[in-house]
């Protein structure tokens, strides 16, 4: 599958779990996405959330802002609060913001905290790791602005 595949199987498969118990409700009309035992999704489905979800957002950025109680390595003691702060304030100074641009978004934990601070871009799935606003103008740069994948920075 690609990563945008990937992806859209996520968020549909999440949306749709929470959607099955409101039988009859058209947005759950042909949008199931179904997963073949070769593990392809069936390309209708595909090309169905795929242009779902691209219409929408050009890029989908997500920061990891989780902080642990528990006193352990979390993303949010390496800066990842500020750095969402500064890449959000950037997107919209460059008016890469809204439909058809750039999303810069909260989430939770990605459960990889010893490789943060972490943030991944969809629908490519690009997972990176950075040190400070140089990092982060260098991702807007290249990566929203240009569509060219900061390697130095890419987390596998």
């Amino acid at each position: 599958m690609t990563p945008a595949a990937l992806y859209c199987h996520g968020l549909c498969g999440l949306a749709m779990t929470s959607l099955r118990a409101k039988r009859g409700n058209p947005a759950c009309q042909g949008v199931w996405i179904s997963v073949h035992a070769d593990n392809l999704i069936n390309d209708v489905d595909k090309d169905y959330c795929e242009n779902l979800m691209t219409n929408y957002f050009e890029h989908h950025v997500f920061f990891c802002l989780n902080q642990r109680e528990d006193g352990s390595a979390c993303c949010m003691d390496k800066g990842a609060g500020a750095a969402f702060d500064y890449m959000k304030a950037q997107v919209k100074k460059l008016k890469l913001n809204g439909k058809g641009k750039v999303r810069v978004n909260r989430a939770g934990c990605f459960d990889r905290c010893g490789e943060g601070p972490l943030l991944v871009i969809y629908p490519q799935a690009v997972w990176y790791a950075f040190v400070d606003n140089e990092d982060i103008d260098e991702i807007i740069e290249s990566h929203l602005q240009n569509g060219k994948i900061v390697e130095r920075l890419v987390v596998a």
